[in-house]
């Protein structure tokens, strides 16, 4: 038994991620059950947002996208 915070452990869930740049352009992205996903964007800031089981997911999240690169984000679920 260590002390200090309970962390939640990640597991990944099916559903929506949808990213709106400053030009309320949208682009949704589908999911599966493996949690990952992939989609190439132009380069810019996104607002990040996801759907599982109809609960939104996360915190407001921003993703910067530059050209060339690849990028890692992880959307969290609240617990049920």
């Amino acid at each position: 038994m260590k002390h200090g915070k309970a962390t939640t452990p990640v597991v990944p869930l099916a559903g929506t991620v949808t990213f709106t740049n400053g030009n309320v352009s949208k682009v949704s992205i589908s999911v599966g059950s493996s949690g990952t996903f992939s989609i190439r964007l132009p380069p810019g800031t996104y607002a990040v947002s996801g759907v599982s089981g109809g609960q939104t997911c996360s915190v407001p999240l921003t993703a910067r996208v530059r050209a060339g690169e690849t990028s890692r984000i992880l959307v969290r679920c609240p617990a049920a």
